[in-house]
C-alpha cells in the first residue's frame, strides 16, 4: 500500500503522504478522491481475496471531505456492483473503540467513556469480592474504560479529579469507604498501608507520557506534524515538553503521612517495636469484605464518630466529649479499643479470648489432643486436655507452692514425657 501513488498529502510543504492506517483488522483508506479511494479499496480486496478472506462491506463506511467539510452523498460505488454507504454529517464511524467523523466529538466520546467506567464499578461493587479483589477487578476492568482513551481524548486535571471524586462516592455508598477517611491512603499501595485503587490522574499522566516518549523516540515525523496542526492533540508531540499538573503516589503518601490525625497511623508503622510487614498482612492478603476493612481503616484513621472527634474535630456542639461508659476520660479511638474500665472485664476479655482461642486449637491439634475440622472461631476450648504425653489447660488457675497473685494463664502446656512446662 505504502508503495502506491495513492493517498493524502497533509503536509505540502513536507511531502508526506498517507493513505492507511491498520491496527490489527480495523483498517482506515485515505485518498485524494473518490477515484483513488475506488483503487485502495481495489488492492485492499485483491489481497484480501489472497489470503482467503473478504471484505465486511456492510460495517465500512466512506467519508467524503472537500474543503473542509463533509459531503453528502449515498453510497460509493465499487467495481464488482457493490456499494459502501456514505457517512452522512451528523453520523459517526467507531474506529477503534472512538466514536469519529471528520473529528472526534470530545464531550461525547467522555461521557460514553465515563457511562462505561462507572456502569462497570457498580457492576464489581455489587458483586460481593473480598477487598483485594473488589479493587484488582475495579484497576484491570474498569480504569482500562478510561485509560484506553488516554493519549486520543484530551482530559483536563479538573475532569480526572472530579471521577475519583465520583469514585470514591460510589465507595462510600456502598460501605467501602468511610467519608472522612484518608483519601491518600486508598490509593497507596497495600504493602504500603493503602488499598491499592488506582488513582486516574496518575494514571492517565503516566501513560500520556509514556506514549508521547515512545511516539517521539520513534519520530514519526507524520504524527508529530499532524499534532502540531492540531492543538488539541493531548500528546502534543511538536512541542519539547509537556506541562501536566504532575501528582505522584509519592506525594500522596506525603500528603497521608503528614496530615495530623490521619498522618498518625503511618507514623506508627514507622515505630522501631512495630512489625510493619506482620501489621499490614491483613491487607496484603485482602481476605476481609470491603465494608470490613473499610472500616478498620476507619478506626485506624481515627474518624468514626467518637464523641472526643465529633466535638474536637468536626466542631460540632455537643455537651461533653468524656466516654459514654465510664464518664472518666476523653471518648477517643485509643480509650474505646484499649482503656475503658468498664468495657475491659467483659469486650476487651472477649476480644483476648477470640485470639487465644486459635492458639489453644493449633497446640491442641498439633499434640493430637483434638481433631478439629471446624473454623476457629467456632471453637470452645475445654479446661483440661489430655494424653499420655501432653496435658494443656485453658484459662485455669494452677496452685504453686508459694502463693501468687496472678495465677491464671491464658494457656499452660505439660510436656510430660520430656518434663517442661
Amino acid at each position: 500500500m505504502t508503495k502506491t501513488k495513492y493517498g493524502y498529502v497533509p503536509n505540502k510543504a513536507r511531502n508526506i503522504k498517507i493513505n492507511h492506517q491498520l491496527y490489527m483488522d480495523d483498517l482506515k483508506l485515505f485518498a485524494a478522491n473518490e477515484d483513488q479511494m475506488r483503487r485502495l479499496l481495489e488492492i485492499v480486496s485483491s489481497f484480501s481475496q489472497t489470503i482467503g478472506m473478504e471484505l465486511g462491506l456492510d460495517k465500512c463506511a466512506v467519508l467524503n471531505v472537500k474543503r473542509g467539510k463533509i459531503t453528502k452523498g449515498q453510497e460509493m460505488k465499487l467495481w464488482d456492483e457493490t456499494r459502501i454507504q456514505y457517512l452522512q454529517p451528523q453520523e459517526t464511524y467507531k474506529y477503534l473503540g472512538v466514536q469519529q467523523a471528520l473529528d472526534i466529538n470530545a464531550a461525547q466520546v467522555k461521557e460514553n467513556f465515563k457511562t462505561k467506567y462507572f456502569a462497570r464499578v457498580r457492576s464489581l461493587l455489587k458483586a460481593k469480592l473480598s477487598s483485594k479483589a473488589l479493587f484488582t477487578s475495579i484497576n484491570i476492568w474498569a480504569v482500562p474504560c478510561m485509560s484506553y482513551s488516554f493519549g486520543v481524548v484530551r482530559w483536563t486535571a479538573a475532569e480526572l479529579q472530579a471521577m475519583d471524586v465520583q469514585t470514591r462516592e460510589l465507595l462510600t455508598r456502598y460501605g467501602v469507604h468511610h467519608p472522612h477517611s484518608s483519601v491518600g491512603r486508598l490509593y497507596m499501595s497495600r504493602h504500603e498501608g493503602g488499598r491499592g485503587l488506582k488513582n486516574m490522574q496518575i494514571t492517565h499522566n503516566k501513560i500520556v507520557l509514556e506514549m508521547r516518549n515512545y511516539f517521539r523516540s520513534k519520530n514519526f515525523l507524520f504524527i508529530q506534524v499532524m499534532c502540531k496542526e492540531d492543538e488539541s492533540s493531548p500528546l502534543q508531540l511538536a512541542r519539547p515538553s509537556l506541562d501536566l499538573k504532575e501528582q505522584s503516589l509519592k506525594q500522596l503518601s506525603e500528603e497521608w503521612h503528614n496530615k495530623a490525625l490521619h498522618g498518625r497511623y503511618p507514623g506508627h508503622l514507622k515505630s522501631n517495636n512495630i512489625i510493619k510487614s506482620e501489621s499490614l498482612t491483613y491487607l496484603k492478603a485482602g481476605y476481609l469484605f470491603p465494608e470490613t476493612e473499610g472500616r478498620i481503616v476507619a478506626i485506624q484513621d481515627q474518624v468514626v464518630s467518637t464523641r472526643a472527634y465529633i466535638k474536637r474535630i468536626t466542631g460540632r456542639n455537643i455537651p461533653t466529649d468524656m466516654c459514654r461508659k465510664c464518664a472518666k476520660t476523653l471518648e477517643t479511638i485509643q480509650h474505646v479499643t484499649s482503656s475503658c474500665p468498664i468495657m475491659a472485664p467483659k469486650d476487651y476479655t472477649e476480644r483476648h479470648n477470640a485470639m487465644a482461642r486459635v492458639y489453644h486449637r493449633e497446640l491442641a491439634k498439633k499434640a493430637g489432643l483434638i481433631q478439629d475440622q471446624g473454623k476457629p472461631h467456632t471453637y470452645q476450648p475445654r479446661d483440661v486436655l489430655e494424653n499420655d504425653v501432653i496435658k494443656l489447660y485453658w484459662d485455669t488457675a494452677l496452685v504453686t507452692d508459694r502463693a501468687i497473685p496472678h495465677n491464671r494463664p491464658d494457656i499452660v502446656l505439660f510436656n510430660k514425657a520430656e518434663r517442661y512446662v
